[in-house]
Order: C-alpha cells, then structure tokens, then sequence
C-alpha cells in the first residue's frame, strides 16, 4: 500500500454551493479532470500534448502544467456532481445510456464524505490530507494509481494535514 497526499481546494460555484477539490501532482489523461489553481477553473482534458507542458481542454482551451501562468493539478476525488455526471444523456454513478458518445470521457471520481466536508467547513485550516492508494499496472512509463475507495466510492481518508 502507497500512502498519497492529495491538496485540498476549495471553490463556490454560480450558486453559491461550496465545491471541494482534492488534486495531485499526477499527469492529467484525456478524460482527467484538471484544476487550475491560478483560474480557479475546472477543465476536462481532450489532449495532454507529448511534451508534457500543456493541455487542451473539451473546450478547446489551453491550460499549461505545473508552471506558470495556470498551476494545473489532476482532480482525484470532489464534491461536484458536475465531473461525473454526464451532460449529454444524464449518466448518474458513472452508468452512462446505451449509445452515449461520451462515454470514454468519463471518469469515475471518488466523492469526499460527508464528514470530512462538515470538518473541512468548520475549521477552513485543512491544507493536505493522506490517502492508501495501490500501484497500477501499465504499459505506460508513468505509473497509475488507483485511490482506496469504499463500497460507496467515498475516498478513505487517513490523515489531515492543517495549515502552518
């Protein structure tokens, strides 16, 4: 077992409804959800060019890596229904309608439970948390990682690194 320490973000979205963001340094796939600090904006990747230094979202807009101007980070678990529900034939627990175009787009990310929210709302000081997560096999030269995940899909959190 690999332990993993995964930024905690927080955004409130168009209506007011805070959305929380767990992110890593890990590269962003086509079909990953990025977030760029920076922006304060969430992107799906369509193509992460070879050279690694940006990426080019559903959208069509460019958002760069960890460097400047965008500071982009992978999303590995959130709040916002948004990135796992499918727009386009109203996919709900990653179950996508037959014949759905989208399908290899999404993504199953893990949600946060609800404790940790409830936590994370009252003391506004949670700056990193730790997670279990296992070493995937693949024929890529990255390595892959799949978060330990409850029978709800809810991240397993083991520790909770404050502020200093």
């Amino acid at each position: 077992m690999i332990k993993k320490t995964l930024r905690v973000h927080k955004q409130y979205n168009q209506n007011n409804k805070l959305q929380v963001y767990m992110t890593s340094d890990c590269f962003i796939r086509r079909g990953d959800w990025g977030f760029a600090i920076e922006l304060g904006e969430v992107f799906q990747c369509e193509e992460a060019n070879n050279n690694e230094d940006h990426y080019i979202s559903t959208s069509g807009k460019i958002y760069h890596t960890n460097s400047d101007p965008h500071h982009c980070y992978k999303i590995e678990a959130t709040t916002d229904e948004k990135l796992t529900d499918c727009n386009v034939c109203g996919l709900s627990n990653n179950k996508h309608k037959l014949g759905c175009k989208t399908k290899s787009l999404r993504t199953n990310l893990p949600q946060i439970s609800k404790s940790f929210i409830k936590r994370f709302c009252k003391m506004d000081d949670i700056n990193t948390i730790t997670v279990d997560c296992e070493c995937e096999l693949s024929t890529e030269p990255l390595l892959r990682y799949k978060l330990k995940v409850d029978s709800d899909n809810v991240l397993i959190i083991h520790g909770i690194n404050l502020k200093v």
